[in-house]
């Protein structure tokens, strides 16, 4: 009895430092978790910032041939 007494104290032992550990890794993920959160909203507001000045160079070739156009139709200003 002793000795499973002794061997149940050693089992409680390891599983209060596994319980400890596995809070160690859960405040880990949560952490992470976050991180990619942030991430994926960064990635989104990228995008958007992409679309943008992608349409901002589409409006300014637009301008530069109209203006190219105009100066073959009517010479030069």
């Amino acid at each position: 009895i002793k000795a499973l007494r002794t061997e149940v104290g050693e089992l409680r032992k390891e599983v209060d430092a596994l319980s400890v550990q596995v809070s160690k890794l859960t405040i880990t993920v949560d952490k992470t978790e976050r991180e990619v959160d942030t991430l994926i909203k960064d990635v989104e507001k990228l995008k958007r910032a992409n679309t943008i000045i992608a349409h901002a160079i589409r409006i300014g070739i637009g301008i530069i041939v109209g203006l190219g156009i105009v100066r073959l139709l009517y010479g030069p200003f």
